[in-house]
């Protein structure tokens, strides 16, 4: 349910998302042609009480690599691998492995999806007496007051890095 969400809500921001599917493919994943990919690895159900685990910081960095091996990608190419997850400590033994992984609580992605809702909401209101142009340039200043522009979500997304969470 959560992928989905994800899939959604990275299309109406304007990403390509896309759930790939396959073993050891992430989530979900949203990408401006070879400019930027983030890369989701949703861990929504797991305990708020315990560390992250050195598997889960393994697989979500992983996914690195894969967006190299199966996307068009640069030496500008930005990957943000990102892994949505209530929990807020991170295992000592997965610190070596958490390289440029990033944390992000499921619920800042739920006020995101709730923010480009409301967004689109007040744009669609107004789009029928309003050109293309008219529209598009609506779009892009909503998204721009809301800071929901692709590159505002990538660093919205990237704000914990997992490398410097506390450790238990």
């Amino acid at each position: 349910k959560f992928h989905r969400g994800l899939e959604i809500v990275g299309q109406m921001l304007g990403f390509d998302a896309e759930i790939p599917g396959g073993e050891g493919a992430p989530d979900c994943v949203w990408s401006l042609g070879d400019l930027i990919h983030i890369v989701h690895e949703a861990k929504t159900e797991q305990t708020p009480g315990d560390p992250i685990g050195i598997n889960d910081v393994r697989q979500a960095q992983s996914h690195f690599d894969w967006i190299k091996a199966h996307r068009p990608c640069n030496k500008r190419t930005d990957i943000i691998c990102v892994m949505e997850t209530p929990r807020t400590v991170l295992s000592r033994t997965a610190l070596p492995h958490a390289k440029t992984l990033c944390r992000v609580a499921p619920d800042e992605v739920r006020t995101i999806a709730k923010e480009v809702t409301a967004a689109l909401r007040v744009i669609r209101a107004g789009a029928t007496t309003m050109g293309l142009e008219a529209i598009l340039e609506k779009t892009l200043g909503k998204y721009r007051e809301a800071n929901l522009r692709p590159l505002d979500v990538a660093e919205r997304l990237s704000v914990q890095e997992v490398s410097k969470m506390p450790t238990a």
